[in-house]
């Protein structure tokens, strides 16, 4: 049984426990020999491992927005993003998992920030935010720009995309585009804004923004579909 409070998960053995306890704890012990990223548990390394073979060996495709996938399994898991199963008590929100409604509900909805830092007032909801936090009182810059003939280096993630979007903005191809005017845009949020102002359009009930997808002219348009079926248990609460 998971010791942790307001998760009531159980398990056979240990090492299941173990591994689902690193899910609470961010941990990740299994690196990946080829680009350095880190994972949980062999599961989520062996599925890395199979996301990045080639594309004419990925042979299971999303009937939705066209992805791609080495195993059955991946495709499986990724159509579950595409389904929304839970609604929230509180408001119109709606989440494909059990966990991602807990999470909405804590996020969005509760004052709680167990996560505290040691050396000044602040405090979150999450052992990921207080790790960025963290990153603040160093006083070695924990990102540099990738960009070459560029040395910015920053303390924190949000420095550093926001040096991105102010520099460098104008480096890349705008992949965003309007299905309505065919405009396009750098970032999603640019066209999310567009949308909004131009063409009135008005966020998913419940939802905070809205949804882009990839087409295959390579452009990323607003999903204008969702499917969904909603499943409210009061165990959830």
């Amino acid at each position: 049984l998971c010791s942790l409070s307001d998760c009531d998960c159980s398990f056979k053995g240990r090492c299941k426990l173990r591994e689902h306890l690193r899910s609470h704890t961010q941990e990740k012990v299994v690196a990946c020999p080829t680009c350095g990223g880190m994972f949980a548990n062999n599961t989520k390394f062996f599925d890395h491992i199979r996301r990045q073979t080639a594309l004419e060996q990925q042979r299971f495709q999303c009937s939705h927005c066209s992805k791609r996938f080495a195993t059955e399994r991946l495709l499986r898991d990724h159509m579950r993003n595409h389904v929304n199963h839970y609604k929230c008590p509180l408001c119109d929100m709606t989440c494909p998992l059990p966990s991602s409604l807990r999470n909405h509900i804590r996020f969005r909805h509760s004052e709680e920030r167990p996560f505290k830092c040691d050396y000044c007032d602040y405090s979150c909801k999450n052992l990921i935010d207080l790790r960025k936090h963290l990153d603040t009182h160093s006083k070695e810059p924990a990102y540099r720009c990738e960009f070459e003939a560029c040395s910015f280096t920053a303390r924190s993630l949000c420095s550093i995309k926001l040096h991105y979007r102010k520099v460098h903005e104008g480096d890349s191809e705008p992949r965003y585009k309007c299905h309505v005017c065919d405009k396009c845009f750098t970032r999603g949020n640019n066209l999310t804004v567009h949308l909004r102002k131009k063409h009135q359009f008005k966020w998913p009930s419940g939802h905070p923004r809205f949804r882009y997808k990839e087409h295959e002219d390579g452009y990323m348009r607003l999903q204008l579909v969702r499917y969904e079926s909603v499943e409210l248990t009061e165990q959830l609460l």
